[in-house]
């Protein structure tokens, strides 16, 4: 299995919809592996098929200009998020190439659907904890600020 990979990220604002904003990322150097974003355009675009036409939005366009023109400075860093994430990777990159390439089997396909089921439960289990550290840093700010004032 090859190795985690970080994850690089941008919000690209929406032409159509003021302050709405779609996430672009993409994985490891942006170059062998596709680039994402959430926008339906990307997610449900049926044209991109075989390696000649890749899977793509304007979002994606703006980004990967972006990056020609200002680098990984211009994107954030995403670090994975357990040892679960490196397969959840793999899974999409597979996925995006079964769509491109024609379909999968039933089985495979049974198969992903269950997997889906595991990777939110992961997520889930990290919603949780980032819930329980913006409480801690609620009160860690409260109790300072409560200090300041004897100070």
């Amino acid at each position: 299995m090859s190795k985690v990979q970080a994850i690089w990220a941008i919000e690209i604002p929406s032409e159509s919809k003021p302050g709405e904003k779609y996430r672009v990322q993409f994985v490891g150097d942006g170059a062998r592996q596709p680039w994402y974003c959430e926008c339906r355009s990307w997610r449900f675009n049926i044209e991109h098929r075989g390696d000649d036409v890749p899977r793509e939005c304007k979002h994606t366009r703006q980004a990967a200009e972006k990056m020609r023109r200002e680098g990984k400075k211009a994107f954030r860093e995403v670090r994975p998020l357990g040892p679960w994430f490196e397969q959840l990777q793999e899974y999409v990159v597979s996925l995006v190439d079964y769509t491109k390439n024609g379909g999968l089997e039933a089985e495979r396909l049974a198969k992903f659907r269950m997997d889906l089921d595991t990777f939110r439960e992961e997520r889930d289990k990290i919603k949780d904890s980032l819930a329980s550290t913006d409480t801690l840093l609620q009160i860690y700010g409260d109790l300072l600020r409560q200090l300041s004032e004897r100070v």
